[in-house]
């Protein structure tokens, strides 16, 4: 790309909080979930499938969550998201579920989400590509896999 256009240059800023692309001068923003700012120009970019996983030793010690209802009885491991946590977001036939979870542990950091999961503290909510790895080595398990949801990657402009 900088081969192509010798006279670009970029600034990357990594932020768990909503700029104002006006207010803060960013030209472009990549966003998940809904747009709530109708004046932008935006571009569903794809779809990120979410997950609910937990260590096995979690799932042998508390039982496997079947049905929503189930994680009334975990702990839950929400996302915070300025300063509260995040719905978690399922699927079913009727449309979108959103649920906040339970939580005696809660954090703004995803790497502090993956810990605390991998540590086998309890459920935790993310996009499916934070948790393969983990997956595929056996060291987490995905459950209630019947209602996943898939959250909207945008793509906005001023």
């Amino acid at each position: 790309m900088f081969a192509r256009y010798p006279d670009l240059t970029i600034d990357l800023e990594v932020s768990e909080r909503y700029v104002s692309l006006v207010e803060d001068g960013v030209d472009v923003a990549i966003r998940l979930g809904h747009l709530s700012d109708s004046s932008l120009v935006a571009r569903q970019m794809g779809c990120v499938e979410a997950v609910v996983v937990a260590t096995p030793a979690y799932l042998d010690l508390h039982g496997i969550p079947m049905t929503l209802a189930d994680l009334e009885r975990h702990n839950c491991l929400p996302f915070m998201f300025q300063g509260s946590s995040k719905t978690w977001k399922f699927r079913n036939s009727e449309g979108e579920i959103a649920i906040m979870p339970s939580a005696k542990l809660r954090t703004n950091d995803a790497v502090g989400v993956m810990a605390a999961v991998r540590a086998g503290l309890g459920l935790a909510q993310g996009p499916s590509w934070m948790f393969a790895e983990e997956i595929a080595a056996g060291r987490l398990v995905r459950v209630l896999t019947a209602r996943q949801s898939c959250h909207r990657t945008r793509c906005a402009k001023q």
